[in-house]
This record gives C-alpha cells, sequence and structure tokens, in this order.
C-alpha cells in the first residue's frame, strides 16, 4: 500500500518492530529505509506518538500506516482515544491523506464507524492445513463483490489467491501479466524424468507435488463444485509434456467438460503426432466433435476393457520409449458400466497391476462422490484433492501428504500459477 498509495513519500509508523528486525521478516521493506519512511517510535510516548502522526498528516504525507495503534490507543483513556481518533480522521481527510490503522484487537476498537474500510486478517484450517483468509467487512461508498479472499505470504508478500471460474478473462491476464501471451508449442521445452518420477509438466507442480512415480497410479479427486477448466488447468501441463517427450496418451475427460476444453490437447499437437494420443469419447455421435476420437461399442465391461487394453498397446508400439500415461475420468466409465460396479472395478484393478509391472502411470480424475473412489484412493501411490475454499482453487496431496497450493490461471496456457498458502 506504501508503494501504490505514496510511492516514495509514504510514512511507516512502528510501535512494535524494528527496522532491522522489519527487514529480517521482510527483506523488500529496505526501500523504507532508502526513503527515510520508517519511523521507530516503540519507546515514544501516546503523546509524542499522536503529535508524529499529526505533523505528517499536516505534512500531506500520501499515506501513513501506523503499526499498532492498539499498543499506543491502551494508553489513553476511553474518552481521550475516541477524541484522538475522530481528530486523526479527519485530519486525513482533509489533507486528503491517507491514514491505516493496523489493529491485533479489532473488537476493541470504535474505529469501525469512523473509516472509510475495515479488512480482517485471520487464519483457518483445512484437513490440517493452514490456509490465511481477508474478510473485508466494510468498503464505503464501494461494491464488495468478494467478502472473503484466500491470500498467501509466499515470499514475505501478501499475494491474494484469484476466484476460479470457467469464465475465460483476457483483461485479467493483461492486468496481472502485462501482457498476454499467445498459445504456441514454438517455444515449449518439455521437462525430463526426473528419476523414477514423471514431470507433472511445470517446474512449479514438481516443486509441489514431486511428480508421478513410474508405474504407479495417481487419484486427482475434485468436488462437484470444482470447475472444469482447473481441473484441465492441473492436468493438461502433464499431458503436453509427456506427449511431447515423445510418448503415448489414452484420455477420457470428465464428461462434463466442455468440447473445446477435451479438444484442447488435440488441437495443441501437430497432426503428424496425433498417432500418440487417444481420447476416449462418450457417445458415439461425439467422434465428429474433435481430432484423436475413438468410440468402444463393447456394451460390458469386460469386452470395454479388452477394446481398451488393445488401443493400449497400439499407442505403445508408436510411443518412442513404449511408455503410455493414461489420463482417465471415472465418470466416463460409472456412466457406460453404472448396473456393473464389481465387475468394473475388477477390470480396473488389472488395469492397474499391468501398469505397476510396467513404467506406465495411470491418472483417475474421480469426483468426491464417485461410488470407485475409495477403492482408487486405496491403489493410489498419490492421492491429491482438488477443492474450493471462498472461491479460490486449491490443491493438495493426502497421500503422500503436502501443504496447500493455489492453483491459478496464467498468461501462458501452459504454465499454471502454483503458489504456496503460507
Amino acid at each position: 500500500m506504501l508503494d501504490r498509495f505514496g510511492g516514495d513519500k509514504g510514512i511507516y509508523v512502528s510501535s512494535r518492530v524494528s527496522e532491522e528486525n522489519l527487514h529480517a521478516f521482510t527483506p523488500w521493506s529496505f526501500r523504507l529505509a532508502e526513503g527515510k519512511r520508517f519511523e521507530d517510535l516503540r519507546l515514544a510516548s501516546a503523546e509524542s506518538f499522536v503529535s508524529t502522526v499529526f505533523s505528517k498528516e499536516r505534512e500531506k504525507t500520501p499515506i501513513v500506516v501506523l503499526d499498532s495503534w492498539d499498543s499506543f490507543a491502551k494508553k489513553l483513556k476511553e474518552d481521550e482515544r475516541l477524541k484522538t481518533e475522530e481528530v486523526l480522521t479527519a485530519l486525513s481527510a482533509g489533507a486528503k491523506s491517507r491514514l491505516i490503522f493496523v489493529s491485533e484487537e479489532p473488537r476493541e476498537t470504535n474505529l469501525d464507524y469512523l473509516v472509510d474500510g475495515v479488512v480482517e486478517l485471520t487464519t483457518t484450517e483445512h484437513e490440517g492445513r493452514f490456509l490465511r483468509v481477508m474478510h473485508i467487512e466494510k468498503l464505503r461508498g464501494t461494491p464488495i463483490l468478494r467478502h472473503r479472499i484466500l491470500f498467501s505470504l509466499h515470499k514475505g508478500r501478501a499475494t491474494e489467491i484469484g476466484e476460479a471460474t470457467d469464465r475465460h478473462s483476457p483483461e485479467t491476464h493483461i492486468r496481472r501479466n502485462k501482457r498476454r501471451v499467445q498459445p504456441s508449442l514454438t517455444d515449449y521445452h518439455p521437462i525430463p524424468d526426473r528419476g523414477t518420477a514423471y514431470s507433472l509438466g511445470t517446474e512449479s507442480l514438481d516443486a509441489a507435488f514431486s511428480g508421478i512415480r513410474m508405474g504407479s497410479m495417481a487419484t486427482i479427486e475434485y468436488g462437484s463444485d470444482v470447475p472444469s477448466s482447473v481441473i484441465r488447468r492441473l492436468t493438461f501441463p502433464f499431458v503436453l509434456n509427456f506427449h511431447a517427450l515423445g510418448r503415448s496418451i489414452l484420455g477420457a475427460l470428465p464428461l462434463n467438460s466442455p468440447t473445446t476444453l477435451i479438444d484442447k490437447a488435440t488441437m495443441t499437437f501437430k497432426e503428424a503426432d496425433l498417432n500418440r494420443i487417444r481420447l476416449l469419447a462418450s457417445a458415439e455421435d461425439s467422434l465428429d466433435h474433435g481430432l484423436g476420437r475413438v468410440w468402444i461399442s463393447e456394451a460390458d465391461s469386460r469386452s470395454y476393457f479388452g477394446k481398451l487394453m488393445a488401443i493400449a498397446d497400439k499407442l505403445r508400439a508408436v510411443s518412442r520409449d513404449g511408455r503410455l500415461a493414461y489420463v482417465l475420468s471415472t465418470d466416463h466409465f460409472e456412466y457406460r458400466f453404472s448396473n456393473e460396479k464389481d465387475s468394473l472395478m475388477y477390470e480396473i484393478h488389472k488395469m492397474v497391476s499391468h501398469v505397476q509391472n510396467s513404467e506406465d502411470v495411470i491418472i483417475f480424475l474421480t469426483d468426491s462422490g464417485s461410488g470407485l473412489k475409495p477403492e482408487l484412493v486405496r491403489l493410489s501411490y498419490l492421492h491429491m484433492k482438488l477443492v474450493m475454499i471462498d472461491g479460490s482453487a486449491i490443491a493438495f496431496c493426502v497421500k503422500p501428504f503436502t501443504g496447500a497450493f493455489a492453483v491459478e490461471d496464467s498468461a501462458d496456457p501452459y504454465h499454471p500459477t502454483i503458489t504456496p498458502m503460507m
């Protein structure tokens, strides 16, 4: 806020931390010292503190941050505190200066009706993961579109986690990233295998979740409120990277995915490389909706999976090193074989066993309410959850255990923004 509203003239008034400690906790704050914008009033009296603030406002300082107001307000009598707060806010308005009160005891203040905005920062927990939440309680004259916003202190900076929707907003990309990167594979460089693990497609995803072990199965569980674009955002980098290394992909994406999302993978690859990717059609009449589609007409699960494994063998034959990745949505199979749960699970067991004796890999995409989920989770080496919290998409692994990470769109469609929730 000092940089945004004050440029090189904003003042940070501290009553609880020294300049040295502030720099140690937030290294980027050295700019406060360069511009002589740091006032250390830890040992000052309440009268001296208020006098300093008055003088800064009379000088029409663009923004003054009081961190924290509580420590001095407690030294004043209640009527003196109220009068002082009224004078400070009135003087700030008259001088066209912004005054920021930082309070660690928001319930014990009379400022709510005086100030133009009230923002409370709290913490919460989700399945053992620590999250920070910004509550916007008041913004005078401004509509509040999101009352609760997740944020992270990754790298010592407060970073807002954006809202995850299926709506495409190039204006957001331009505002955040200055320029829009057009989808192109011209400069794309795949990430090689990491020892005995396949890359998830980006350095940030690998740093967060350590890739997918060869010859293993992974389950990505998502809630019914998770937009399909978020699922694509998390899985598409792996598909692209694995295929760009000369390997083959056999996929069946969620039934509720728009056609444009399902075909995004095949549309990205060169036509000459399409013999290494097949997407299972959910209905015979959808074959014309995209390249690389195949329809398996067999009505029973045993015959169906027999045909599916034959397709897999053909894909391995054209793979550079004979390796294949399955990216399969459970609702694709549950829709086809709703009356054959036991036999369906038996066929999946056989497929998983085959993968575990090879260097292939399976990623199952499953809704939290899927009847197959409990058994798939039990078989999986990696179990990742994708959830929506206060409008933001959050991913974390249940096994092996990881912290929480925000998954956001970026200007580069091949590299989503992954932010550790700290």
